[in-house]
């Protein structure tokens, strides 16, 4: 096929009837689609002045109020893993002490019993 054997105007009239038929309600399409998200998302009004409170938006400020409330449960969470840290940090401490005093008990020579019976007899 050659090129001077294409005839211009029935081309030229294909992609305008394309175009009409095809790309521009594509393009009003995509466009109503993106205003819509675009009030969603901002919480704009729509043509009468209401705040829109379509299904969609709703579940939106749904899920951004469970968001929230995750991000809070997230830190006190933290927090609370922190204090358990600390605590167990802690019961070490103690439980080296409590061995270290075990052992100091063992190497201490035990009391007669006649002065522990002294010890318990005598008045504070």
């Amino acid at each position: 096929m050659e090129f001077a054997a294409l005839d211009f105007g029935a081309v030229a009239g294909g992609a305008v009837a394309f175009g009409l038929f095809v790309v521009i309600p594509a393009v009003a399409i995509l466009t109503e689609h993106q205003r819509k998200m675009a009030r969603i998302l901002h919480g704009m009004t729509d043509k009468r002045g209401e705040v829109e409170t379509s299904d969609s938006s709703q579940i939106v400020i749904g899920l951004h109020a469970k968001s929230g409330d995750r991000k809070k449960n997230q830190e006190s969470n933290n927090e609370v893993l922190d204090e358990i840290r600390s605590l167990r940090g802690e019961l070490a401490d103690l439980r080296m002490q409590v061995a270290s005093l075990q052992g100091n008990q063992q190497k201490l020579p035990p009391i007669p019993a006649e002065q522990l019976q002294d010890r318990l007899t005598q008045s504070p």
